[in-house]
């Protein structure tokens, strides 16, 4: 998972977006020991333009609390790394003062 994490950073710092991150993952993942299976969710947050740029290979979905309430981001979404296929991205607005909440896929399959 390591090899993976530097990776994301690697391909992130060069520009590409939550999508295109995802696929150079997938691509990935048969070199890599280990990473069979793997989800991860990825996301950019743009101040200037208040809004979040986001991809979930079979991750659960993000939460997105804010004045109206929480809701899931069900948008841009892809099965788990390692098992090919397109990667899809969303992006919403988000308000100020809104909160992302993310969680490891171990806390919701574990008592």
């Amino acid at each position: 998972m390591g090899r993976l994490q530097l990776l994301l950073r690697a391909t992130a710092l060069g520009g590409a977006q939550p999508a295109a991150v995802l696929g150079a993952l997938d691509r990935a993942c048969p070199a890599l020991t280990g990473t069979g299976f793997a989800t991860v969710v990825y996301a950019e947050y743009d101040p200037a333009g208040a809004s979040l740029t986001y991809a979930c290979a079979g991750h659960p979905p993000p939460l997105l609390a804010g004045e109206d309430g929480v809701r899931y981001l069900n948008g841009g979404r892809s099965g788990p790394l390692g098992f090919g296929g397109p990667h899809t991205q969303a992006t919403i607005g988000v308000r100020r003062g809104s909160r992302l909440i993310l969680c490891t896929d171990g806390l919701v399959e574990r008592r």
